[in-house]
C-alpha cells in the first residue's frame, strides 16, 4: 500500500535541486505531480519511468497539487545525471 498524503495519489517531490529543469520550472519540495501530459501519474517510479522516454529539450505539462491548490506547471526535460538519483515517495488516497 502506497502512503497517503492530503488525500492525493502521485509522486511526491523529495527534493528540487537548485538550477535545475525542475526548479526553473517553478517545482518546489513536497509538491505531488499527480499527472503528466494529462496521464494520471501513480507514484515516483511511474513518473521516473514516463519521463525517462521524452527527449531531453522537449517540454511536458505536469499537474502538481500543492498544499489545496491544484495546478499545471510546463517543464522542459533535461539530461539525466545518471549520479544522482532523486528519491521520491508514492502517495496515494
Amino acid at each position: 500500500m502506497q502512503p497517503s498524503i492530503g488525500g492525493v495519489e502521485g509522486a511526491l517531490i523529495a527534493e528540487v535541486e537548485p538550477n535545475s529543469p525542475a526548479a526553473a520550472a517553478g517545482l518546489r519540495k513536497d509538491d505531488v505531480v499527480t499527472a503528466l501530459n494529462g496521464h494520471p501519474v501513480r507514484g515516483p517510479a511511474e513518473l521516473r519511468a514516463r519521463l525517462g522516454v521524452v527527449p531531453a529539450g522537449e517540454t511536458v505539462e505536469l499537474k502538481v497539487q500543492r498544499g489545496k491548490e491544484s495546478q499545471v506547471i510546463t517543464a522542459r526535460v533535461g539530461e539525466i545525471d545518471k549520479s544522482q538519483t532523486a528519491g521520491g515517495q508514492s502517495v496515494r488516497n
